[in-house]
């Protein structure tokens, strides 16, 4: 599981809840990308 830890104007920062694994950065483009295909198939 992760949880948003910081959002800049680029990308979110998602940081895991076991400490064993890394920070992931995605660029906010590509969460936008990800909602409209979550969205279009509902």
């Amino acid at each position: 599981a992760k949880q948003l830890q910081r959002r800049t104007a680029h990308k979110v920062e998602l940081q895991s809840l076991n400490p064993d694994h890394a920070i992931r950065d995605i660029d906010l483009e590509d969460v936008a990308w990800i909602a409209r295909v979550i969205w279009a198939s509902q």
